[in-house]
């Protein structure tokens, strides 16, 4: 089951590339698990799908290119 987080930044378009970088053991994890991708990209934010865990202590930078 994934669950969505929705990030805003003026940057980000429909074909915006999107890199995230892990800023913890936590998040890394889930990036390791394959359980982390962009589900949307839209003008102005982007969504994260991500595994519905109970932790809430996964950090990511990120950066949008296009």
């Amino acid at each position: 089951l994934y669950i969505t987080t929705t990030v805003s930044d003026a940057l980000d378009a429909p074909h915006s590339w999107i890199g995230l970088m892990p800023t913890n053991a936590v998040a890394a994890t889930e990036a390791g698990n394959g359980t982390l991708f962009i589900s949307t990209r839209s003008k102005g934010s982007f969504l994260v799908a991500h595994a519905s865990l109970t932790t809430t202590d996964r950090t990511f930078a990120y950066v949008v290119l296009g």
